[in-house]
């Protein structure tokens, strides 16, 4: 990956709140990086139902050298229409689902959402037939950030804590996610192997407010 640019949003969060109309600022940033490989951490939708093809529409124009993989999050598990969202992102992405695929020589996986402990990501993983080696994971939910990359995964990224996205929030995610809450965890200082990014994501959730965190569009070079 010298000299290659990995582009990483999460949290579109497109429903009542967000739309297509987002969705196409936000392709527009991701186009400006001039990616080679575009990464969705997650939470694409808030939820409730909406006219999904126009939403998602925009995805269509990425231009990247090796396409977008796409992960899902906890909200995607809130929708009551999977059997018409999913198809409509599997057409626009690489939709990774617990499975895994190689490209440029890296394994990328992808983790649903779920409330489990360390030893059962570790279990999920394992079964979608991951070697250790050149890798990276989407992981929506940091929480067990670390257990992947015990296992050997070499970077693993995730979204979900939206930094808080305002205080006091900010405190009680902080408290939770601590060192995973946002940003770059480089673990080759303590002697262990892996990096882990989080974002602090792209939109909002439920409320559009946003007070003392910033949206963001990461760039990995």
């Amino acid at each position: 990956w010298s000299g290659k640019n990995i582009v990483l949003i999460s949290d579109t969060h497109l429903g009542v709140v967000r739309s297509g109309s987002f969705m196409k600022k936000v392709v527009k940033k991701i186009n400006e990086q001039k990616p080679d490989l575009v990464l969705i951490a997650g939470d694409a939708i808030d939820g409730p139902v909406f006219d999904y093809e126009k939403g998602f529409a925009p995805l269509k124009d990425i231009v990247s050298t090796f396409g977008t993989v796409y992960t899902p999050g906890n909200h995607e598990a809130y929708n009551r229409e999977p059997e018409k969202f999913y198809p409509i992102i599997r057409g626009l992405t690489t939709t990774l689902v617990d499975s895994k695929v190689e490209i440029n020589g890296t394994t990328i996986v992808g983790l649903d959402f779920a409330n489990e402990s360390v030893e059962a990501t570790q279990e999920r993983l394992a079964k979608t037939g991951f070697e250790k080696g050149p890798s990276i994971a989407l992981l929506h939910d940091p929480r067990n950030t670390d257990a992947l990359l015990d296992a050997g995964v070499s970077l693993v990224v995730s979204g979900h804590t939206h930094c808080g996205q305002f205080f006091p929030m900010t405190l009680v995610v902080k408290s939770i996610y601590k060192i995973h809450t946002y940003g770059v965890v480089d673990r080759v200082a303590d002697g262990k192997s892996g990096v882990s990014i989080t974002t602090c994501g792209v939109g909002t959730a439920m409320s559009p407010l946003r007070l003392g965190t910033n949206p963001e569009v990461v760039v990995i070079h």
